[in-house]
């Protein structure tokens, strides 16, 4: 591990990182109240240029929700609808209550997580979704410039 070039952001075959996709968080929709079951709401983001995008989703119980949505993909000129369900699961927490997680609908994976992010045509997890994290590509001179900044916004 390490070594002359690892971590490189400018290599050929360097992950895409998360920061860059689109990405649904199940602990908002828990903290906003639109998880409950026979729910259905539609989810917006807005990018630089002042295009939206958005996907409607249905909570069909208190154990599975189902996206509905159209896009297109890699250059495709035509739009596909896309509908399918994601299963939740819930797991207690150390001073009461409980946290609700996706299972990643990618095949044959199944982990708890609580993000998904959009990769190709599907939200998946971003093992599924071969991402990473911007800073998992920094080297050590952009460590520093970013700690740095984040020290002058605080001041």
């Amino acid at each position: 591990m390490g070594g002359i070039g690892s971590g490189n952001r400018y290599r050929y075959g360097a992950k895409n990182t998360v920061e860059g996709r689109t990405s649904l968080d199940i602990n908002r929709w828990a903290r906003d109240g639109y998880l409950t079951a026979g729910r259905s709401f539609s989810w917006q983001w807005t990018w630089g240029d002042g295009s939206t995008s958005n996907i409607n989703v249905r909570v069909e119980s208190a154990w599975t929700i189902r996206l509905i949505y159209r896009t297109r993909s890699g250059g495709e000129m035509d739009w596909t609808d896309v509908d399918y369900s994601i299963q939740l699961t819930r797991t207690p927490c150390r001073f009461g209550g409980e946290r609700t997680w996706f299972l990643c609908p990618g095949r044959g994976c199944g982990r708890r997580v609580a993000k998904l992010y959009c990769a190709g045509r599907y939200y998946v997890c971003r093992h599924c979704g071969d991402l990473a994290y911007s800073s998992q590509r920094e080297d050590a001179g952009d460590r520093a410039l970013r700690r740095a900044q984040a020290i002058r916004k605080k001041l």
